[in-house]
């Protein structure tokens, strides 16, 4: 029963009491009605998700307000009749707004446009149904189910008429009444001995049974168990496994056919006969002790496993003392009362998945059968702990001496000025642990013992950052006298990190290979400096990379520190190449060995060619190389030289055409046989730069290779119709009347209207432009200039605009509406 107490209920609320289902249906329900979402229902198949609204009973009876809305749906058969009512004032509470019917059973698009319009004609929208305790004055009577359905409560077949209907989250479900009756029995499918008198139940004359919640199946007698027999039943033959598995005893895997199940449906494990196998990994017998982990909250989320063979430190918890291993066993440590650490191999590992169901979830669990590591197996591990703590220790040290980060002040650093830098010498980089350095803006150190002082740069270029302190870029540089703390310091940090190990296990190669550079007076900077390029994991590569200093190689061409490219070269090779003064740039390209390298030349171009084009072979991607033209061969043979990754592309070399007009920017060139090409210019432009105050400029000079026959404001024109998204489209059909336009036009530009939506962190608008094009005894022409602009206020401000082009207003002002700013 819901309240009865008018304090309950909304203001002006009156009781009224809904109507009951139809006679015959099959599915019946009423919803109050607050608005409709016809993509809530898009799985649904009567389509009543779609309104959004509170589910009510059918036949009971409600404290409700003048104005609510309600649905009622009965599915008869095949057909659905769906009836929206009212709530209003008067003798009787309910008035019918409409009725529909379909036959497919739903509700239709017309229903749902016709409940959409009564909602919108009540000014705010229909009353909202509170707490459904406070409104409901009385329980409706028990519905039948209609048809036949699986209980909701027990699963069990519940026949038409026989069950009850009741709301479950919001949906209508089947339930025995007045209770589930009990499940029939479940016979067992095999001989096993009885639960409670460990006699044997032949296979169909027993009943399965769980000792407890979610325990494994087990048998018992069908009623009293029989008297016990005088002559002893051999217990059943064990199950033999179908399939492979883990032994539950000692992990190890158990072949198909070979060991006994144990347990039942849903919980059968398998076992080995008789006595286990003893483990490969521990052929002696040591003592062994077992771990299981898994990511539940019983084992505090912590999923480890170690597979067989895994040398690794183990740590037992609340483990007797008698059970535990010697205090001598390599890596042993007490944590604290309760853990106990040492360095183990593991023997056996197995993992599988299982149902928590207090919680309902699944996990994964894993277990490792592990002993005592032998010294030889443990060094390792206790080496490469020594290494942690070593270079934990030097980040510790290295943050109490140095600024190395822009949050804490060293109190002998002095953070010079932009002035001050200027002209200063560093000094040599120092290695740092990655956990100071950092990995996308690392910070850095350098000594310069000869001044005797230290300098790190931190990186302060983000978002959010304090740019001000800046004093070198986007970092922050700081001073630091050379003390012999920071001396000690700077040493260690060599010793650890430009170790002949340490730079082998850093660049991937081999001890044998770093050794040589050092004993040829690398650094360990110097060496670090050659990752990116050159090659060092084969025998001879570091002996090969000596036979030149790093001052040698940059001289040649072969030092640089960020090369993109995917290639590293063996030293012996690049020797190669840099003797025939190849750079790795211009191998780029060039052929997959050094003997095509060597062997490759540019292509030869006809040397009366007076228009040589550069094209990019069919498939190419990437706006880097730019195709290329030229008015000479000898020009385009100079810039090919430089630009081995064009060989192979297509050449047209024509004879006869000339440019009349070259554009400023160099990016297209118009021919005198009316040609347009969309080339970068390969020939060089004389330029010089004038000082003007405290800025430069660069004053390009005339050259021949240089022709320009349009105006200024005919060039910009014809760069707008290259460049607008569709301008080509315009410029195509109507070349020569563009070409000739741009030899004699003057042309303004006058913005006509804009929009704008402007956001905290950026926007976006649109802007129309007219073009006004006047000639010499020619009409005025007009075109039709429409942006879209796009921008974001970041550190790096970025703005995208794109442009269309229109030849009529009508067109322009059409698409600047069409324009939707989000």
């Amino acid at each position: 029963m819901g309240h009865s107490h008018q304090q309950f209920w909304p203001a002006g609320a009156r009781p009224v009491q809904l109507p009951a289902r139809a006679e015959g249906s099959a599915k019946s329900w009423i919803k109050a009605v607050y608005g409709v979402t016809p993509d809530a229902a898009a799985s649904h198949r009567s389509k009543g998700a779609a309104l959004d609204g509170v589910f009510l009973e059918r036949a009971g009876t409600y404290a409700l307000q003048p104005g609510v809305l309600l649905v009622a749906y009965d599915k008869v058969g095949d057909e659905a009749t769906v009836i929206l009512y009212k709530v209003i004032d008067g003798d009787e509470p309910l008035s019918v707004v409409k009725k529909w019917a379909n036959k497919q059973g739903i509700l239709g698009q017309q229903m749902l446009n016709g409940i959409t319009t009564q909602v919108k004609k009540t000014k705010g929208g229909p009353p909202r149904i509170g707490a459904l305790a406070d409104i409901t004055l009385t329980e409706p009577p028990p519905q039948l189910n209609g048809r036949e359905e699986d209980c909701h409560l027990c699963y069990q077949n519940v026949p038409a008429g026989q069950g009850v209907l009741a709301r479950v989250e919001g949906r209508t479900r089947v339930q025995h009444s007045p209770a589930c009756p009990l499940p029939p029995p479940q016979r067992n499918t095999y001989e096993q001995p009885c639960r409670r008198c460990r006699q044997n139940v032949p296979a169909g004359e027993g009943l399965r049974s769980k000792p407890y919640e979610h325990g494994p199946w087990e048998v018992i007698h069908d009623g009293v168990c029989p008297p016990p027999s005088e002559t002893t039943t051999a217990a059943p033959a064990a199950r033999v496994n179908g399939k492979p598995g883990p032994c539950t005893s000692c992990l190890q895997e158990v072949p198909a056919g070979t060991g006994e199940l144990h347990g039942g449906p849903g919980n059968w494990s398998v076992k080995h006969r008789g006595s286990c196998p003893p483990h490969p990994l521990n052929p002696t017998g040591a003592p062994t002790w077992r771990i299981t982990s898994s990511n539940s909250p019983t084992h505090g989320f912590r999923e480890e496993g170690w597979a067989a063979g895994t040398v690794f430190r183990a740590t037992l918890w609340n483990t007797p003392a008698e059970k535990l291993p010697a205090e001598t066993v390599p890596g042993y440590a007490r944590l604290d009362e309760q853990r106990v650490t040492f360095v183990a191999v593991s023997v056996a590992y197995t993992a599988y998945r299982e149902k928590d169901y207090d919680d309902d979830e699944w996990y994964t669990y894993r277990k490792t059968i592990l002993r005592v590591a032998t010294p030889e197996e443990a060094a390792p591990v206790l080496a490469a702990e020594a290494k942690r703590a070593r270079r934990a220790e030097l980040a510790r040290r290295a943050g109490d001496l140095l600024s190395v980060t822009k949050y804490k002040t060293i109190a002998d650093s002095h953070h010079p000025s932009r002035e001050e830098l200027e002209g200063v010498e560093l000094g040599q980089k120092v290695p740092l642990p990655s956990s100071v350095a950092g990995r996308n803006y690392p910070t850095t150190v350098h000594v310069n013992q000869a001044t005797g002082l230290v300098w790190t740069w931190v990186h302060n270029g983000l978002d959010g950052d304090d740019w001000s302190s800046n004093n070198s870029g986007g970092g922050i540089v700081t001073r630091h006298p050379l003390t012999p703390e920071r001396a000690a310091l700077i040493a260690d940090l060599r010793a650890e990190y430009d170790a002949p190990a340490a730079l082998a296990a850093e660049l991937r190669s081999t001890e044998a290979e770093i050794t040589a550079l050092l004993d040829a007076g690398w650094t360990g900077q110097q060496i670090r400096g050659t990752r990116r390029l050159f090659r060092l994991t084969e025998a001879g590569d570091g002996a090969a990379l000596a036979t030149r200093t790093p001052t040698q190689w940059e001289q040649a061409g072969w030092w640089d520190e960020f090369w993109y490219g995917q290639r590293k070269f063996a030293p012996a090779d690049a020797a190669r190449l840099a003797d025939a003064g190849i750079s790795p740039g211009k191998a780029a390209g060039r052929g997959d060995t050094v003997e095509e390298i060597l062997a490759a030349a540019p292509p030869q171009i006809p040397a009366d060619a007076t228009r040589v084009l550069v094209l990019a072979p069919a498939g190419h991607r990437g706006s880097s190389p730019y195709p290329l033209a030229a008015m000479t061969a000898a020009q385009m043979t100079e810039r090919l030289a430089t630009s081995p990754k064009q060989w192979q592309w297509r050449i047209q070399a024509d004879v006869g055409p000339h440019p009349v007009h070259v554009s400023r920017t160099g990016n297209w060139q118009v021919w005198d046989d009316n040609a347009v090409t969309l080339t970068y210019w390969a020939h060089p432009r004389p330029s010089h730069t004038e000082e003007t105050g405290n800025s430069s400029q660069i004053v390009y000079h005339d050259d021949p290779a240089w022709p320009h026959a349009f105006t200024d404001d005919g060039e910009r024109l014809i760069d707008l119709l290259l460049g607008a998204r569709n301008g080509r489209e315009i410029f195509g059909p109507h070349k020569l009347h563009w070409l000739q336009v741009a030899r004699d036009a003057t042309t303004t530009r006058e913005q006509i209207d804009e929009r704008r939506n402007d956001r905290h962190n950026g926007g976006c608008g649109a802007t129309l432009y007219r073009h006004t094009i006047t000639r010499p005894g020619q009409p005025d022409e007009h075109l039709w200039q429409m942006d879209e602009d796009d921008w974001y206020r970041g550190e790096d401000a970025d703005v995208t605009v794109t442009s269309w082009l229109y030849r009529d207003e009508q067109s322009a002002r059409a698409a600047y509406r069409a324009v939707k700013l989000r």
